[in-house]
């Protein structure tokens, strides 16, 4: 799976790279060179010490953009990556039961 996902980021130019411990606790880059409509990405997060549904819920979704960078707050995410519907690809993080 990891060498048709490896493979799927030269030839189309997409793909997901997450950094932990630097500046920010966790972030996320994604970037889809030729806008291709089939590289989606889908992302949710939970922050459960706040009260308003603004504030304790946040989620971006559908084809990614040339260049998209993510700041997951907290410990509860996830990211879901589709790669044109040949490759899945997710970054659970204590989201639910994981």
């Amino acid at each position: 799976p990891s060498q048709i996902r490896a493979l799927l980021e030269v030839t189309q130019g997409v793909g997901v790279q997450y950094l932990s411990g630097l500046a920010e606790e966790n972030l996320v880059v994604l970037w889809n060179n030729r806008a291709a409509p089939g590289f989606r990405h889908y992302f949710a997060q939970l922050n459960p010490e706040k009260w308003f549904a603004d504030e304790r819920f946040g989620s971006s979704f559908g084809t990614t953009p040339r260049f998209l960078t993510i700041v997951p707050e907290g410990e509860s995410w996830r990211l879901a990556v589709d790669y044109f519907g040949l490759q899945n690809f997710s970054l659970p993080r204590r989201f639910g039961a994981d």
